[in-house]
């Protein structure tokens, strides 16, 4: 299963939750965490994809709206008519809490968690939220290799040279994916047309 389109699933998700939750749940939610492997890019046809929700306060009636809304999801137009079709059928299991009370997961969420939504979004003039960039086929193993070294950096004589997620804080999402803040969208444009290759990329606005 490709991983961008994981990402990209999750996020719908998280916004259909967000739109729908009421004006005192939504209130309690710090933020909304995709981790395990549906982040890493290792989910299977079957896998569960999870979702962790910061929850300031109020979990039982949290959980019961996510509940509740999380079927209404799997009866929307859009998962009917658009991701089921594209083969994404997976079930989203939902924890609710402070990462406090899930100390047995803060390990995925802070080596493998992708925010979907919260105050970690990076936030200025341009709006707020993150790009996703995605590419299959690369033109050759050289343009592999460069692109790969601007991303992640690499060492030369025993010198480190940090790579570009590291400086415009983004993140690889499995093989063949990136999110990046919003703003530096352009950086990472510019990248990939100087190396000819075939990305496209999916806004991620935070409600």
């Amino acid at each position: 299963m490709k991983s961008h389109n994981i990402v990209a699933y999750a996020m719908d998700f998280s916004s259909f939750l967000v739109q729908r939750l009421s004006s005192k749940s939504l209130s309690s939610v710090k933020s909304i965490i995709l981790f395990g492997s549906g982040a890493r890019g290792e989910a299977q046809k079957k896998s569960d994809i999870d979702i962790f929700i910061e929850a300031e306060n109020n979990p039982e009636e949290l959980e019961q709206e996510v509940e509740r809304h999380s079927e209404r999801f799997y009866d929307s137009i859009k998962y009917k008519e658009y991701w089921k079709l594209l083969g994404l059928r997976h079930i989203f299991s939902c924890k609710i809490g402070n990462p406090n009370t899930w100390k047995s997961l803060y390990p995925a969420f802070v080596t493998d968690g992708i925010v979907l939504y919260g105050k970690y979004f990076s936030t200025n003039a341009q709006g707020q939220g993150r790009t996703l960039f995605f590419w299959e086929n690369l033109p050759s193993g050289n343009v592999r290799v460069n692109l790969y070294r601007a991303l992640s950096g690499y060492k030369a004589r025993g010198k480190k040279y940090p790579g570009m997620l590291t400086e415009y804080q983004g993140q690889r999402i499995g093989k063949g994916g990136i999110l990046v803040p919003l703003e530096h969208r352009q950086v990472f444009q510019s990248l990939f047309q100087s190396l000819r290759v075939p990305a496209r990329e999916i806004p991620m606005i935070a409600l």
